[in-house]
């Protein structure tokens, strides 16, 4: 190698290139794992009466929604009779409304999109009008952001992966050579 181009600066321009490969992912792991995209998951009996969620602060802008889902598909006529309030820390309607029909062999409803102030503590109440019996009692009660976000922001990872390969795959080529070639002249 010539002079201007030292083994160190071969190495160090590989390393720079591998880090630059695997800097997408760590940037996507750490989003994932520092905001919340579903801040409400709750297990909810529909029996006569309200129920109460926990206090929730929506991290993320943009429109979240309210579903209902059972993990088991319920009778197809299966009543669901329910109001619903999404409330702030002063008690004040953010967002309200009612559902009532038959589920039709569905197992999951929305209730609505809403667009929440971010940072806002919120909490969800939900009156349950008409008891469900039968294996439909017991739902789940999600709100989070839309499906077409999270597939939206599943697409990132191909790109990641991508980008990746265009700056890792030759960050290792050169980290190999160097090491073939000092290998190789090592043994001389």
């Amino acid at each position: 190698m010539k002079a201007w181009l030292s083994t160190r600066t071969v190495i160090g321009f590989g390393w720079v290139l591998v880090g630059l490969g695997l800097l997408p992912f760590v940037g996507l792991f750490l989003w994932a794992r520092t905001h919340d995209s579903q801040p409400i998951s709750e297990q909810i009996v529909l029996q006569r009466g309200q129920f109460v969620s926990a206090y929730f602060d929506p991290e993320l802008d943009g429109t979240y929604q309210v579903t209902l889902y059972w993990p088991k598909f319920p009778s197809r006529d299966t009543q669901v009779d329910l109001d619903w309030r999404i409330v702030d820390s002063q008690d004040v309607v953010i967002d309200q409304g009612a559902y009532n029909r038959e589920l039709d062999g569905a197992n999951i409803i929305k209730l609505t999109d809403y667009h929440p102030q971010r940072g806002m503590r919120q909490r969800i109440i939900v009156d349950v009008n008409h008891e469900v019996n039968g294996p439909a009692r017991e739902a789940r009660l999600e709100i989070g952001i839309p499906e077409v976000g999270l597939e939206l922001a599943e697409g990132a990872y191909p790109l990641a992966a991508e980008r990746a390969a265009v700056t890792t795959i030759p960050g290792i080529i050169i980290l190999t050579m160097v090491w073939l070639w000092r290998r190789h002249f090592l043994k001389s």
